[in-house]
């Protein structure tokens, strides 16, 4: 499995910054770009719908792994010039083009291990809150 291939920092970079299909399938094509790009552009080079790009791009520039260009429409995005990052961003990328199928699984798997996660702690939460109102 392809999981079990990964860098640390490749992994890392799967836990905590690309966290979807769409981050992961944009992050890799901004590396191989390696040029600013709009939300458009973007969305039409990858087939993705533009709610979609935008969304995943916004998630990307929260973790820090995308940084966004531009004081006005329309705003540009490129890959974060940290070294650690882009190293860890090259990784993902190899990663990606000898393994596209089994990465992305990957991250569909972690996506649905969070929702699992966020469930079971919303379930538990609805317990705790009952017992101290009727405690």
């Amino acid at each position: 499995m392809v999981d079990e291939a990964l860098r640390p920092e490749v992994d890392a970079l799967l836990g905590n910054q690309v966290r979807s299909i769409e981050e992961l399938e944009i992050v890799v094509h901004l590396s191989k770009e390696r040029r600013s790009r709009g939300a458009l552009e973007i969305g039409s080079a990858l087939k993705l719908p533009e709610g979609a790009t935008v969304t995943a791009l916004q998630g990307l520039v929260l973790a820090k792994a995308v940084v966004q260009t531009g004081e006005s429409s329309p705003l540009q995005y490129v890959i974060a010039e940290d070294p650690e990052l882009r190293a860890a961003l090259d990784g993902l990328v190899r990663a990606y083009d000898e393994n596209r199928f089994e990465l992305i699984m990957l991250v569909s798997e972690r996506a649905i291990q969070r929702l699992r996660t966020g469930v079971l702690k919303m379930f538990s939460d609805s317990f705790e809150i009952k017992r101290r109102r009727d405690g």
